[in-house]
């Protein structure tokens, strides 16, 4: 076969949609057309797509007004429910991201690896911040040095800086708006406008509802820290925001999963 094939070939991985074979040529076996991108998130149930996104903010705001002690101690608590499920989930994210770099036919694919390793690097790092690295679980002292530049006494980084703080935490609030929102519409109304090589990495359409959610309780927690309104809510809106966002993570990693699988992208390493 001539050499050219192979060349181009090569360039073509970086450039089209699909995963690698062995021997690097191209297998286009992953595109959504706008209706199949509509009909994989309704064969979700609506009762997690919509419903339980909705349902699960308010059951725990009316937990918190009625009875505001029980659910600092065993939901927002450092070692409640809720603080554990913000370390568990994007850990599980990592985990899903890791198993899908295993396969072949995704890990030569430079692209989709590349954006599956900072998933895991990033799902790794949110989740060992959010326990404290540990220390909530295991109850270790914070060395002097390090409680007197941390806010909150933890080894941690995210409680020395705004930088490692409140800015990432809007970055990963915008990149799930563009992605639960603006990108899927665009896929439904405006495909030509995406290259086919994203359609492995949209975010599932069913992700709508958790991204209003999600804004909802941004408007929220802003309007408390700015005018102290809300008070009667009786929780902080900005850590129930962590739980859609380690939510939003690992539905959308699933969704991955799930289309790896569609794709037939598990193939025997070499």
């Amino acid at each position: 076969m001539p050499r050219a094939f192979f060349v181009r070939a090569r360039i073509g991985a970086l450039l089209e949609p699909g995963f690698c074979d062995s021997t690097t040529t191209m297998i286009p076996v992953f595109h959504q057309s706008p209706t199949e991108y509509r009909e994989e998130s309704m064969r979700i149930s609506p009762v997690w797509r919509i419903y339980a996104p909705i349902a699960v903010p308010i059951c725990l705001a009316a937990i918190a007004y009625a009875d505001p002690e029980w659910y600092r101690t065993y939901l927002q608590d450092e070692r409640g429910f809720l603080e554990f499920l913000h370390a568990l989930l994007p850990l599980a994210s990592a985990a899903i991201a890791g198993r899908l770099l295993l396969m072949p036919a995704l890990r030569r694919d430079p692209f989709i690896a590349a954006w599956l390793a900072a998933i895991l690097i990033g799902g790794i790092y949110l989740g060992g911040e959010e326990a404290s690295w540990g220390q909530h679980y295991f109850g270790w002292s914070t060395p002097e040095e390090w409680a007197a530049i941390n806010r909150q006494e933890e080894t941690n980084l995210h409680n020395t800086s705004f930088w490692l703080d409140r800015f990432p935490r809007i970055l990963i609030t915008l990149a799930i708006i563009v992605g639960g929102l603006v990108l899927p519409a665009i896929k439904l109304h405006r495909p030509t406008l995406i290259p086919p090589r994203f359609d492995f990495i949209i975010p599932p359409l069913g992700l709508r509802t958790l991204t209003v959610v999600m804004m909802v309780g941004e408007i929220a927690g802003g309007l408390r820290e700015a005018f102290d309104a809300l008070e009667v809510l009786q929780f902080r809106p900005g850590e129930m925001q962590e739980n859609f966002i380690v939510a939003f993570l690992l539905v959308y990693m699933l969704c991955l999963a799930g289309r790896a699988k569609r794709a037939g992208a598990r193939t025997t390493s070499p």
